[in-house]
């Protein structure tokens, strides 16, 4: 055997041991980054379960906020008709009071009497 062909083999071994190594190395990254991938799927695919429960919850605040405000829309309106009653209420009363003023005679204003009301 030639001392060439024995170093060729030296380099053959030493290479085939290199690309093992480096082999091995790539599996275990392989195998790294697919647990790494994995953790990620896991925690973003458990990010988006919650920002969906988040969505759900924030649309159903709004569908409450929503008849809320409906409902504070009609309170007004309820409001504003008995503020308008009252005072139908409180002008009724105040021509009752006049009325009977001139009714009763002098108070009456212009002196017209109860002539006026009984017109009205």
């Amino acid at each position: 055997s030639f001392p060439a062909e024995g170093r060729r083999g030296d380099g053959i071994g030493a290479k085939s041991s290199r690309l093992r190594g480096a082999l091995r190395a790539l599996e275990d990254a392989t195998s790294a980054e697919a647990r790494a991938a994995q953790t990620e799927r896991s925690r973003g695919s458990s990010e988006l379960q919650r920002a969906r429960e988040a969505e759900a919850d924030a649309s159903g605040f709004m569908g409450r906020a929503n008849k809320l405000m409906a409902s504070e829309r009609a309170l007004v309106r309820q409001q504003q008709d008995v503020r308008k009653e009252l005072a139908e209420i409180a002008e009724e009363h105040r021509n009752i009071r006049a009325w009977a003023a001139c009714h009763e005679g002098p108070d009456c204003e212009g002196g017209l009497g109860q002539d006026v009301w009984e017109q009205a």
